[in-house]
């Protein structure tokens, strides 16, 4: 409804929706401009760029964690940064120092196969959980929400171990993340579709010897 009223208003102050066009390039002419798309040519007096971003592009995606690795793509497969080159090939300056992104953690060896998965495997509990980078230290405080453990994981190459208790678990697994949707195990989920998930009678338990402080002991209780 949002979008037809839009177009609606669109058409009536007189603008012209060209559809399924790939913009090649932008020129300056004159005092406007020369939008060149794959059907036609187009001549404005001034050029909005209103893209989905560059995340569709790999390389990209690895600057914005330090080359490390490439993340997976959570969002369109569209967003390649077109826009962003053809800005730039006009004198715009593209922020790059904004290395943020917004993204959630999942079980490694799970492929997501279609958007709702990025939904169904999202460990948004985390933020009450303990994270560990492969050497087994902590790095980041959970309590920040997942979307910040996700940019601190891919800080510190994009695998670690997250662990939280059984309460946890139960309450995660009873309680939907966001009020009205579907309350989802997403642990069971994970382990399901092939995830690196298991299961400990306690921390000592572990297959190697972890050295916690307090509070993450604290958070993670004496039982499973």
């Amino acid at each position: 409804l949002v979008i037809a009223h839009l177009m609606r208003a669109f058409g009536a102050a007189g603008g012209q929706l060209v559809a399924g066009a790939e913009t090649n390039e932008i020129v300056r002419d004159g005092d406007g401009y020369l939008v060149i798309t794959d059907t036609q040519r187009i001549a404005a007096r001034a050029v909005v760029f209103a893209t989905g971003g560059r995340q569709a592009d790999p390389k990209i995606r690895a600057e914005l964690v330090g080359g490390g690795f490439v993340p997976p793509l959570r969002g369109n497969p569209w967003s390649c940064g077109t826009g962003a080159e053809l800005a730039a090939s006009l004198g715009a300056s593209v922020n790059t120092a904004n290395t943020g992104f917004y993204g959630h953690l999942f079980a490694a060896g799970v492929e997501p196969l279609s958007p709702v998965d990025y939904i169904t495997f999202a460990l948004y509990h985390s933020s009450s959980g303990v994270m560990l980078d492969p050497s087994g230290r902590r790095f980041a405080d959970e309590t920040r929400g997942d979307h910040n453990n996700t940019m601190a994981l891919a800080a510190h190459g994009g695998q670690g171990l997250l662990l939280w208790s059984e309460a946890v678990q139960r309450d995660a697994a009873q309680a939907p993340f966001v009020p009205g949707t579907p309350s989802l195990d997403r642990w069971a989920f994970s382990r399901d579709r092939g995830g690196r998930v298991s299961v400990a009678e306690s921390v000592e338990s572990l297959p190697r010897p972890l050295d916690l402080d307090a509070e993450a002991r604290a958070r993670l209780g004496d039982g499973r």
